[in-house]
């Protein structure tokens, strides 16, 4: 026990330093069109000015665009303290993150604000028909999602629907 509290308290020092020093890259820029709250508002991705996708041409590991090596690049979909269900689709050109719809209505998170930054790594996919490795045996009710892998960001600085942060 007294070794994974170590292990755990230099992950989370690692990270603090991580985080302070977490930068945008800064060939990478949101756009967003339609109004916010509607279902045609979506965050486009420009890279050097051109359009580009957060699924496909964001790099999954942050040193293959110059940054810090071992580190993997996030997109933010929903930012912390927000209810907004935002995510890249995968349906419309260019991977635009916009407000997931269900039974015909913006769906926003039931259990109120998001604690943490939520996001999803570029280039990665949860298959639906792979069951789920748990403890290194599949599991048969568990199975991906069909979306980019999830992944939260534990900090107080809210990261934007579109931005891509190491």
């Amino acid at each position: 026990v007294m070794m994974m509290r170590r292990r755990m308290l230099s992950w989370m020092r690692r990270s603090v330093v991580r985080s302070s020093c977490r930068r945008l890259a800064s060939s990478w820029a949101a756009e967003a069109r339609g109004e916010v709250g509607s279902s045609a508002h979506r965050v486009f991705l420009l890279k050097d000015g051109q359009p580009a996708s957060f699924w496909h041409d964001v790099p999954l590991f942050a040193d293959a665009d110059g940054m810090l090596s071992k580190q993997v690049n996030m997109v933010g979909e929903i930012p912390i303290h927000t209810t907004a269900k935002m995510e890249v689709t995968l349906d419309e050109p260019r991977n635009p993150i916009k407000q997931d719809v269900k039974d015909g209505e913006l769906r926003h998170l039931k259990a109120g604000p998001m604690p943490f930054n939520y996001g999803s790594l570029p280039q990665t996919w949860e298959d639906p028909h792979a069951p789920v490795q748990h403890h290194g045996a599949p599991t048969d009710d568990m199975r991906g999602d069909g979306d980019p892998i999830d992944v939260v960001e534990l900090s107080e600085r809210p990261i934007a629907s579109g931005e891509v942060v190491p």
